[in-house]
């Protein structure tokens, strides 16, 4: 009983975790807009290298 509840618990804090990625945001004021661009960080452990992926960009009027 005690092994079920705690495979449950387990996949239940599991479940919960969010797939969602360190963020890397950038602001830029142009004349009339600001542009937010957002991208999702990736580190690759094998080569050690750092990339930007899954970028975004936002332009919001003044």
């Amino acid at each position: 009983m005690q092994k079920i509840l705690c495979a449950m618990l387990l996949c239940g804090v599991l479940g919960a975790c969010s797939q969602a990625g360190p963020f890397v945001t950038n602001l830029s004021f142009g004349k009339d807009e600001i542009v937010v661009e957002k991208c999702q960080v990736e580190h690759n452990f094998m080569t050690g290298i750092i990339r930007n992926v899954d970028c975004t960009s936002q332009s919001i009027k003044k």
